[in-house]
């Protein structure tokens, strides 16, 4: 059996409940909508302001997280070595 390791956790990655999507329509009422995939399986389409507010500062905190194509390689070839030992 495999030695247990330790895992650190660094802070939580704004998509980790599922997958959202913003939509926003010129000619609507309500002008942004969120479209949201639980990991159950659960589909919601919120138009509530405060929620979709919330949904959109999410995907703004996604846009800043990647990495460069460079540390991506970096991060997985590490990974790799880590996982031959």
């Amino acid at each position: 059996m495999p030695a247990a390791r330790r895992v650190r956790l660094r802070g939580v990655h704004a998509g980790v409940d599922g997958h959202f999507t913003l939509l926003e329509f010129d000619d609507s009422e309500v002008r942004q909508h969120v479209y949201v995939e639980s990991p159950a399986g659960n589909i919601f389409f919120i138009q509530k302001r405060r929620t979709v507010a919330e949904f959109r500062e999410r995907f703004d905190r996604l846009q800043m997280e990647p990495l460069s194509p460079q540390e991506s390689l970096t991060l997985i070839e590490k990974a790799a070595e880590e996982h031959e030992r």
